[in-house]
């Protein structure tokens, strides 16, 4: 097995003092594998994604209520060759005391 990975990626954050933040993240990702794909070995090296063309993305936001209170809101997704995309989602709050 080998494989031959480029990626070129793009990441814009943006901060308004101490209450919000953002960060933007794309990247294009083309891995050359030579071996079957199919197997756990494979899957750990493409990091998940499949020979060819593929595509990553998050965006972040982060809002501070308070000054003990740290809202995030993640989204991140992934499309491979031949693939529909996959997007996932996730909310936290953080309290400090």
């Amino acid at each position: 097995m080998a494989l031959n990975n480029q990626d070129f990626g793009l990441e814009l954050s943006y901060n308004l003092a101490e209450t919000l933040s953002m960060l933007v993240q794309g990247n294009y990702i083309l891995n050359s594998f030579t071996g079957n794909s199919n197997n756990p070995a494979a899957f750990e090296m493409l990091e998940g994604l499949r020979p060819g063309e593929n595509g990553t993305w998050n965006l972040t936001l982060q809002r501070t209520i308070r000054k003990n209170l740290l809202i995030s809101l993640n989204y991140n997704g992934r499309i491979s060759e031949g693939t529909l995309p996959v997007h996932l989602g996730s909310l936290q709050v953080k309290a400090f005391f």
